[in-house]
Formats: structure tokens, C-alpha cells, sequence
């Protein structure tokens, strides 16, 4: 098999999984991180007693997945969550 049919089985393989693994009630899809925080639901985030902040499920932005129960604390990404829903 030559690298690129690999490559593309590789490819589909990794989106199949993705839909089978978190279906969409399950995880999140934005168009890049960390610019994509603006396009989640408040409802995909949780602040924590500390200020941090918290994704509550998988967030798939482009080729990189941020993980369930991923949290932020003093970074870019809290300063935009917080303008987000730093008030729900």
C-alpha cells in the first residue's frame, strides 16, 4: 500500500472514529482553537471554584481535539471563555 493510500485510510479511519466516539450531544466542533471558543455553547464550558475553566466534553477544532475535562487557568483561552460566560 503506498504512503499516501495509508495516509487517506489513516484519514478516514480518525473521522470515523471521531463520529462513532463523540456523536454530536457528546463533543463539540469549532473551526480552530483557540479562536473556535467563540463558537461554543456556554453549556460546553464550567468555571471552576478556583477561576479556571473546564471543557465538559471533547472539542474537535480542525486536527487537534482539546479533551473532555481539559482546564484552563491564567491562559488566553480563560480571558476569552470568561468574556463568554464568565457572567452565566
Amino acid at each position: 500500500m503506498s504512503r499516501l493510500a495509508l495516509a487517506l485510510v489513516l484519514a478516514g479511519a480518525t473521522a470515523l472514529a471521531w463520529t462513532v466516539a463523540a456523536p454530536a450531544q457528546q463533543g463539540f466542533t469549532v473551526s480552530g482553537w483557540p479562536e473556535g471558543i467563540s463558537e461554543l455553547s456556554c453549556d460546553a464550558l464550567r468555571k471552576n471554584a478556583d477561576g479556571s475553566w473546564t471543557v465538559v466534553a471533547a472539542v474537535k477544532a480542525g486536527a487537534i481535539t482539546i479533551p473532555k475535562n481539559a482546564t484552563f487557568k491564567g491562559t488566553g483561552e480563560t480571558t476569552m471563555m470568561e468574556a463568554k460566560c464568565g457572567k452565566k
